[in-house]
């Protein structure tokens, strides 16, 4: 495709290269929107610059252009660049306009960039993180190809929704980023991962797949050798050729029951150990879809064993099991003084236990109050397991401390309602004040976790087991919980 290019640039110069420089940035200008997109360098200084900072808006010939794309071959093989400023008034990123930025190691992409196109970051091969905004839509084909360093892919802000997932998935902030953690989570939005997407991103550790998206294209995460864990959504429909072939490090898989199509060699090479399947009725499926080892184990829903065993391709597992169905675990929530329960699985009933530590009989002359409630739920369902248990303790913080210890008269004390749960050593705080100091101490004293409270919820990995206790200080009050 360049030797094209560099041919069709000999015969029409100025054709091809027809942008304006304005202080050492080319453009393509449109007059009739007065917008303007990076694009191609024809003097080549591109290439031997290692810093790009574009501005929001540029000005010719008295004219003010808007600075609103980053065009298709803009910085293409500029293999010095290291860093580039995009600013925020960019919507789109065309196709394979970074490609071959060998020497690019990060890159924040604006909030307001709704497409990014085929190739985009193609050969950057020393890129290892990039900030995809809530905003991006469309992502196209091969846009990581060959980023052998990328190690995280992280949403720009702190969605609620990935705060119920473990460890590393479950703290998608700079400071995890920082701390190594090999995470992708591909915003919200995006219905489809196209062709090659991630093809070769050989540092990529887990992927999170988030609801909404319909088809994982062909080669889409071929060869990425070190992903060890996978998250397919429940919207799935499609999993396309190859799409997670040479994926050695993939041990399991779970395969929603919403998809209906499973291409030739989609998991093909991958030292799969255990596939779950929740396709209540299989349909047939190529002989390499699979790379089967004989000890692998196939589970699939309760009364379906023997249409896995006729179904061409399933019945080239040895060991088909059929699994129970379990609800989900219920998430707690509370708001305007209501404790809200909430389960994946529809038509649930919710069993819950509500305990209080003040409600109690006293013989003693002081009494500790608390202003605590503990709470556990689990979900129930008529031909399901009853789920996992979720607990929760709900207090009160004052928010204004000095009205404390008013012996005569009544207060109208203002509180905040602060909801606490934990799970696998992870404290999620949420109903703090943004920007609160939140400290977490074991029983002995000793800090174990610290954070500031976000607007939403506050995860807090603490590596508390099952049974401790932690004490909370949240600002100048302190809670005392049980870690489940």
């Amino acid at each position: 495709m360049k030797k094209i290019l560099f041919v069709f640039a000999m015969i029409l110069p100025l054709a091809a290269f027809s942008a304006t420089e304005v202080d050492g940035v080319y453009y393509d200008l449109d007059s009739n929107t007065q917008t303007a997109k990076v694009t191609r360098d024809a003097s080549g200084t591109y290439y031997g610059r290692v810093d790009i900072w574009i501005p929001s808006s540029i000005s010719f010939n008295g004219v003010e252009y808007r600075v609103t794309g980053i065009g298709a071959w803009a910085f293409d093989n500029a293999v010095h660049l290291t860093s580039i400023t995009i600013p925020e008034s960019v919507t789109y990123i065309e196709e394979s306009a970074f490609y071959n930025c060998s020497s690019l190691t990060s890159l924040t992409i604006p909030n307001k960039v709704h497409s990014i196109y085929d190739n985009a970051f193609q050969g950057c091969s020393k890129l290892t993180s990039i900030v995809i905004p809530k905003s991006v839509t469309y992502i196209g084909n091969g846009i990581f190809q060959n980023c052998d360093g990328l190690e995280s892919i992280v949403v720009e802000e702190g969605n609620p929704k990935y705060d119920s997932r473990n460890d590393c998935n479950a703290i998608i902030w700079e400071t995890r980023l920082m701390a190594g953690c090999k995470n992708t989570i591909i915003p919200d939005g995006i219905s489809s991962i196209w062709l090659s997407a991630f093809m070769y991103c050989k540092g990529l550790f887990s992927i999170d797949i988030p609801d909404g998206v319909t088809n994982i294209g062909s080669n889409a995460f071929y060869m990425c050798r070190d992903l060890a864990s996978v998250t397919l959504p429940s919207s799935l429909e499609t999993i396309q050729r190859a799409a997670f072939a040479e994926c050695y490090s993939l041990e399991s898989v779970t395969i929603p029951s919403s998809v209906t199509t499973i291409e030739m060699y989609a998991f093909g090479n991958c030292r799969l150990k255990t596939v779950t399947s929740l396709i209540d009725s299989p349909f047939a499926i190529s002989d390499d879809v699979f790379t089967i080892s004989e000890d692998a184990i196939l589970y699939v829903p309760k009364g379906a064993r023997s249409k896995y065993e006729s179904t061409s391709g399933w019945n080239r597992f040895r060991n088909i099991v059929e699994i129970t169905q379990k609800c989900k675990t219920p998430i707690i929530r509370y708001s305007n003084g209501q404790l809200k329960f909430e389960c994946e699985t529809d038509g649930v009933d919710f069993k819950t236990m509500i305990t209080d530590p003040d409600i109690k009989a006293y013989s003693s002359s002081e009494i500790d109050l608390s202003a605590t409630y503990n709470i556990r739920v689990y979900a129930t369902k008529s031909g399901y397991d009853n789920s996992d248990m979720a607990t929760a303790t709900l207090c009160w913080i004052d928010a204004d401390p000095k009205t404390e210890g008013i012996e005569n008269g009544i207060a109208q004390v203002r509180a905040n309602a602060v909801l606490i749960q934990s799970h696998d050593g992870i404290l999620r705080i949420s109903g703090v004040e943004n920007d609160t100091s939140i400290n977490v101490y074991t029983s002995a004293g000793v800090m174990v976790g610290m954070a500031k409270a976000s607007e939403e919820t506050t995860s807090i990995a603490t590596g508390l087991r099952n049974g401790d206790i932690a004490i909370i200080k949240i600002g100048e009050k302190s809670v005392k919980v049980v870690v489940r």
